[in-house]
């Protein structure tokens, strides 16, 4: 839902929309609007949900490099929270799957991540 721009965000509100979603950014977060306030400095715009998903890529990753064991354990103890919702990563069939979820709710003109 939050990738259709023509879509008018005021009617996620007037549908109380709810929906599940293994990432979301909480804007209303210290941590992100901070991001944001640098990310606005250097570049001189907002940035898009994807520009959250890369910092939270190569913070895992670099957590990976000087970890020196197992990057999915590693990831599921770190005491510093992402941007967006927490990482849990399992092994699955060879691959790191994040299995959580979070249920995001418009509601009374507030975005709730639960």
């Amino acid at each position: 839902w939050t990738r259709y721009r023509y879509i008018d965000r005021a009617m996620y509100f007037k549908l109380n929309l709810a929906y599940i979603a293994n990432y979301h950014a909480d804007r209303s977060t210290n941590r992100v609007a901070m991001f944001d306030g640098r990310y606005l400095q250097a570049f001189g715009r907002m940035p898009s949900t994807f520009a959250c998903r890369a910092y939270d890529a190569v913070k895992i990753f670099s957590l990976g490099m000087f970890a020196g064991g197992d990057l999915v354990e590693a990831v599921n103890s770190l005491s510093t929270p992402m941007l967006k919702v927490p990482y849990h990563f399992i092994a699955h069939e060879g691959n790191m799957v994040n299995d959580f979820w979070s249920l995001v709710r418009y509601d009374d003109l507030q975005i709730v991540v639960e």
